[in-house]
């Protein structure tokens, strides 16, 4: 039922099935698919059609994929600082997606680039930032501020900020990859 988020947040059951705090006892289940990169930050007009279309195919979920990387300003100090342009494209599409019943998952980093010398700890560091953000404090500090900035703020289409939007139904703080696998696959930076 349209919009996402009608039924208030969604719930894991003791016996791990999903449901809506305002629907209990019925199952939920969600059927979706990725929108990376570009596709995140559309026109108006593309944004309304791409989630009519989605809808009408059946999806009922949508996982904003390597957002992060054109939502950043390009020149601003640091790499957490996002660009206004680009988030009010971002919070259009978040705002079609849930007007047509569908919900959103999301990663807080999976490819964001870094500034050259941002981080004074790691000078020159242009390495796995994946496993930086799990061990060394400025790295995750960075983390902290991007994902703050991105989750208080309020969609002006939904009138939500994004961190109380239930149409938001999962957050990854990092993109795949276990800290064990970071470290395997490390490069010296």
């Amino acid at each position: 039922d349209a919009p996402a988020g009608k039924y208030g947040r969604i719930k894991v059951t003791p016996n791990g099935h999903f449901e809506f705090e305002k629907l209990p006892g019925k199952q939920q289940r969600f059927y979706g698919a990725n929108i990376a990169f570009w596709a995140n930050f559309l026109s108006k007009k593309e944004a309304e059609v791409i989630a009519e279309r989605l809808a009408r195919i059946g999806y009922n979920a949508i996982r904003l994929h390597h957002f992060d990387r054109d939502l950043i300003q390009k020149n601003a100090a640091d790499s957490a600082t996002l660009d206004p342009k680009q988030l009010d494209k971002l919070d259009y599409l978040v705002f079609c997606l849930k007007k047509q019943g569908i919900y959103i998952t999301l990663d807080l980093f999976t490819a964001r680039p870094v500034k050259k010398n941002e981080f004074k700890t790691l000078p020159g560091f242009q390495g796995d930032y994946k496993l930086a953000a799990m061990i060394n404090r400025e790295v995750a500090d960075n983390l902290k501020k991007f994902s703050a900035s991105l989750l208080n703020h309020v969609n002006p289409y939904t009138g939500f900020a994004w961190k109380e939007d239930p149409v938001f139904i999962g957050l990854s703080l990092i993109n795949e990859n276990t800290i064990l696998h970071n470290i395997r696959n490390a490069s010296p930076y």
